[in-house]
């Protein structure tokens, strides 16, 4: 990506919009944007969504390409915007390259890591990416208004953290979020990770303290009580249970999609080829 590892965007990350319509809040899709231009330097670009909802508007967009593989781990039931299911693997030239993780309520960190770390790690060794698009919609944390997860920024971070950890060049997106506070905070330690500074954990007192401080928890822990739910602390793993229950019930609900998806693959060469879709042309204004 030139002369930078890491490029981050936090205002990107619009994973819903298509090619003729908005939705979702999402009017311009940069990420499917953003793909295409790194196709231009790059064999292959794989795409991660850890957003709460399923990033159809990507998926659709690369369903029939073998040059970019698409991962979206997403709440999935009766839940915007309705697609994701396991058995939506790509089509043509792209069938297996779309990979889709649904998930159930209270998804925590532990679940959560138990999911993401596996199939990463085999998609990265089979596909082999030259490049890595990683969408960090905040709406998967604990205690966000439209969210039903029960991730705490560590969770949430580790995720960035891991495919940091494969030093491929990375650009990583914004996207959801619906609690203003916590999306401040999630992606500002996310920030953290990517540049490896270490940033501690008590805000400097500014004039807007009370709006990013903390609420309704211990002082210095960057607590979320929002809506009338039990304070979590978002820094601090385990320090809530809520959502214990929905988390067993959505491991039971993912173990058919893991099991697909870690069994072992067809003997087939390790990468595709880039020879079968045409390169796309220079975007012009």
């Amino acid at each position: 990506m030139g002369e930078a590892d890491h490029v981050i965007n936090w205002g990107g990350g619009l994973h819903h919009a298509k090619k003729s319509e908005a939705s979702g809040f999402c009017y311009v899709n940069d990420c499917v944007l953003g793909i295409l231009e790194l196709l231009k330097h790059h064999q292959r670009v794989l795409y991660i969504d850890i957003d709460i909802h399923h990033g159809d508007g990507v998926e659709e967009a690369f369903y029939t390409s073998n040059r970019v593989m698409t991962a979206s781990f997403h709440k999935f039931g009766e839940y915007f915007p309705g697609t994701g299911d396991y058995r939506d693997i790509g089509y043509g030239k792209g069938e297996n390259f779309s990979v889709n993780f649904p998930l159930r309520d209270g998804m925590d960190d532990e679940s959560y890591r138990t999911v993401f770390r596996p199939v990463m790690a085999r998609s990265m060794a089979k596909f082999q990416p030259g490049a890595v698009v990683l969408q960090c919609g905040a709406d998967s944390l604990t205690g966000d208004r439209l969210g039903c997860f029960n991730l705490s920024l560590k969770g949430h971070g580790d995720c960035v953290n891991y495919m940091k950890s494969f030093g491929v060049p990375m650009l990583v997106l914004g996207g959801g979020g619906y609690t203003m506070r916590n999306v401040a905070r999630c992606w500002a330690y996310e920030t953290s990770i990517l540049t490896g500074v270490e940033i501690p954990n008590e805000l400097p007192y500014n004039d807007y303290f009370e709006y990013y401080g903390c609420v309704g928890g211990r002082q210095g822990k960057r607590c979320a009580c929002v809506g009338g739910r039990k304070a979590r602390c978002l820094v601090c793993v385990g320090c809530s249970q809520l959502g214990f229950q929905a988390a067993i019930n959505g491991l039971v609900f993912i173990c058919l999609p893991l099991a697909r998806l870690l069994a072992p693959a067809p003997p087939a060469p390790a990468a595709p080829t880039t020879t079968c879709t045409s390169r796309p042309p220079t975007w012009r204004t």
